[in-house]
């Protein structure tokens, strides 16, 4: 006969039973997930973790790993294999003779020669455990389990600018970033191998950047700045190296300028230099040069070849290029831009994968003159008066040769004989293009007949440019005016007339006033007197023509 109370009790108990190995099932699930956190680098990664030795977490969770066998993350046989093969040099480290720690042997040997005894994953792992972290052996072996990798335990999330890897199982994990980062300009993460526990990783993943300014001095630096037709604007580009510079065997480093059609390289101006990190600059030849038209290239395929290169270095690459009559006036202005492309990849294998730099631009403005000569009563234009402009720089007084056809500043005289005249055309205009925001002078060299002449006007050209240090590019004219100041009899008159930015103008009217006729007094008495005066000269004559016919 059954006894249902003790079937019932039984069925408890099977129940209590299940219900705690099922709590102890998911302890022991959620207790073996750990997530592994990388921090340090930028957008655009993608990161993929496989085990290599699967094993045991101690209970502290230091990282210590027993009972040690091949994760699914690696082809374990191949990768047996190839660590043998190895004929890569390693600095080899021993136990001590207390047994407790390890030391350089003081000799280097073959990763083959180091791991030809090795039979099991546990082997493997002790003869790894003999090294540091970010040693020698641990790159080299960290390069042969990439060419032997298995099944992806797990793949990076992104949020917060942390990846998170969430893996089931402790064990040794080999991280792999990214295939593909074209585009992103990012660097590879170096290969990562760690124990699975719940951890931060911060990696040295930074990149190099490229900074570009302009100058007319050689000192004063800017994005954006106005000059005139001839000024030579001299360029500076200066590119960083990353914090990674030292895990690379080789480097790549290029520098790619472009200049807008109205700025022409000065042959023979571009200098190459490295910069110490205290700030010392030393020229240095080894680097390819190619100038083709408004292309200038700059480019070392091993910046490893240079000794003195350290990852605090900065290559400074300098030219000079020359404002020309081509110059867009205003607007958009006169573009220069520059990238820098560079090795991405620190691993073995990537020597050969650049990325480049955001592009930096840098822009020159330059200006025209327009002056409108009227009738200062009439207001009608007066054609065929004479102009020079001038300028003065400390003491030398500059005149300005212009180009009468196009307009366009050619270059700044010492003699005023050697200046251009300008003319005023049928509706009493004439311009210069080509000039940069600063004080100039306006000389009346030709005064029609029956017009007053003027004294030197005063014009000073004012800009407002926007611009900022950041990759993004900003760089605008925001505003330009013309101030005018007219002397008469000593009295000055000064006036501030808007420009248009657009085509970069700016415009004054001067006024020219003819001379003046002056009302007389006793006009028609004069008249008389002279017709009486002459009636007595012509009846005087007539007498003494007759005297003499009479004496006769």
């Amino acid at each position: 006969m059954v006894n249902i109370k003790n079937n019932k009790v039984i069925a408890t108990l099977l129940v209590v039973l299940l219900t705690i190995i099922c709590s102890l099932t998911c302890i022991v699930k959620a207790e073996s997930k750990y997530t592994i956190t990388i921090y340090g680098a930028g957008q655009g990664h993608s990161y993929s973790a496989y085990q290599v030795f699967d094993g045991l977490l101690d209970a502290e969770k230091t990282g210590i790993l027993s009972n040690i066998k091949w994760g699914k993350g690696v082809n374990a046989e191949n990768l047996l294999i190839q660590l043998k093969a190895s004929n890569v040099e390693v600095n080899e480290r021993i136990l001590n003779s207390e047994g407790t720690d390890s030391v350089p042997s003081g000799s280097t040997k073959t990763i083959g020669e180091i791991f030809k005894n090795c039979t099991y994953a546990r082997d493997v792992a002790q003869v790894l455990e003999l090294y540091e972290n970010d040693s020698d052996m641990t790159k080299a072996f960290a390069e042969i389990v990439n060419s032997n990798l298995g099944t992806v335990s797990a793949t990076s999330s992104y949020e917060g600018n942390e990846y998170k890897i969430e893996v089931e199982n402790a064990g040794y994990y080999f991280i792999k970033d990214s295939d593909d980062l074209t585009g992103t300009n990012e660097a590879y993460t170096r290969y990562i191998l760690h124990v699975a526990r719940d951890q931060k990783i911060k990696v040295k993943g930074s990149v190099p950047t490229l900074e570009k300014t302009e100058s007319l001095d050689g000192n004063v630096t800017f994005k954006a700045l106005s000059a005139e037709i001839g000024d030579v604007i001299k360029y500076r580009l200066e590119g960083t190296l990353p914090t990674t510079y030292d895990d690379y065997t080789t480097y790549k480093y290029k520098f790619t300028d472009t200049l807008s059609t109205g700025l022409k390289y000065v042959d023979g101006s571009l200098k190459v230099y490295i910069v110490d990190k205290d700030g010392t600059e030393h020229e240095n030849n080894s680097f390819e040069v190619k100038i083709n038209g408004q292309n200038i290239e700059v480019s070392i395929e091993n910046l490893k070849d240079i000794t003195e290169v350290t990852k605090d270095s900065k290559i400074v690459v300098k030219y000079d290029a020359k404002l020309t009559e081509d110059a867009v006036v205003g607007g958009v202005g006169n573009e220069n831009k520059a990238h820098l492309e560079f090795s991405n990849n620190p691993n073995a294998g990537g020597s050969e994968s650049t990325e480049d730099t955001p592009e930096e631009k840098v822009k020159v403005y330059t200006y025209e003159l327009d002056i409108n000569k009227e009738n200062g009563k009439t207001k009608q234009a007066l054609q065929n008066v004479g102009f020079k402009l001038y300028k003065k720089e400390g003491d030398k007084t500059l005149y300005a040769k212009v180009n009468t056809d196009t307009n366009a500043l050619e270059e700044w005289v010492e003699q005023i004989d050697d200046a251009t005249e300008l003319f005023t055309d049928s509706n009493g205009h004439i311009a210069v293009k080509g000039l940069k925001a600063g004080e100039y002078y306006l000389k009346e060299t030709t005064v029609l007949d029956g017009y007053n002449s003027i004294e030197d006007i005063k014009l000073k050209i004012e800009e407002v440019l926007i611009g900022n240090e950041e990759n993004e590019f900003t760089q605008s004219l925001d505003s330009l005016s013309l101030k005018v100041t007219v002397t008469d009899n000593g009295n000055s008159n000064e006036t501030t007339i808007n420009g248009d930015v657009s085509n970069g103008s700016v415009e004054a009217t001067i006024l020219n006033y003819p001379g003046t006729l002056l009302p007389g007094t006793g006009g028609i008495g004069t008249i008389i007197f002279y017709v009486i005066g002459g009636l007595l000269i012509v009846g005087s004559a007539l007498f003494l023509i007759r005297t003499k016919s009479l004496n006769k």
